[in-house]
């Protein structure tokens, strides 16, 4: 939804210096005091935050129009385009956000920087580096926690692998001529289609998925505090269920 929005609010229209009187009044809600108003206030500054940060990234790449070309970047050849999947990878390691990651493209094939077959192959390695979150999460945690994190890797690999190869027709079928405009559109549109068709394909499949991870990953501990998982401690009213479940 990230990538909708920024592809069709933050480069059709210019909102960046419109949303700055949006955070300002979004902040002077936020100290009103009253918990509705200043999540009100909240989401309209982070709301408009994003606008902003559209534009600062338009702004910055648009300096490097004609200096940094497709040329700069892998080839799009197989090899190139795994490169690119490994940069993207670790670009959302570094920013540990896959939106931030997904715009950040957008905004080089506006500019120019890269070409679409190079922007796609960064956003799938956006995608899955987006596990790498999750991967980190696993670590001293309960049994429930490990096997989440490991699902959430292994299916975004699943669905990364597919759109690597769904790439090259996806390119010829629906790219083929389209403007600086559309081919913006049709990034999203590639990343909303990839993740569309995954979830398609392992849903059917969700209690084999499920048993599978289950069976990779083991429980630990006492059959009475197996459902005990540490990282629901923080959620007062999931931990108190836990509780109930352990001693049915």
């Amino acid at each position: 939804m990230t990538g909708w929005l920024v592809a069709l609010l933050g480069f059709k229209l210019d909102l960046g210096q419109v949303m700055l009187p949006v955070v300002f009044v979004g902040a002077l809600l936020t100290l009103s005091g009253r918990k509705a108003v200043s999540g009100l206030g909240l989401a309209l500054a982070g709301f408009s935050l994003i606008f902003i940060g559209i534009e600062q990234l338009k702004s910055g790449l648009d300096a490097f129009q004609g200096v940094v070309t497709p040329a700069d970047f892998p080839p799009d050849t197989l090899l190139g385009r795994l490169k690119l999947v490994l940069i993207g990878v670790l670009i959302t390691m570094v920013t540990q956000s896959s939106s931030a990651g997904v715009a950040t493209a957008l905004a080089a094939l506006s500019a120019g920087a890269v070409n679409f077959p190079q922007a796609a192959a960064l956003v799938i390695g956006m995608d899955v580096g987006t596990t790498f979150t999750a991967a980190l999460a696993t670590f001293g945690e309960g049994t429930m926690a490990r096997r989440t994190g490991f699902a959430h890797v292994i299916y975004n690999v699943i669905t990364g692998a597919m759109a690597f190869f769904l790439l090259g027709p996806y390119t010829a079928v629906f790219v083929s001529g389209a403007g600086a405009g559309n081919s913006l559109t049709a990034l999203v549109a590639f990343h909303s289609f990839f993740n569309a068709i995954g979830v398609a394909l392992i849903l059917p499949f969700a209690k084999p998925f499920a048993r599978f991870f289950e069976a990779l990953v083991p429980d630990r501990g006492a059959e009475l505090t197996r459902s005990l998982d540490p990282l629901v401690l923080w959620m007062p009213e999931i931990a108190v269920d836990a509780a109930k479940a352990a001693v049915d």
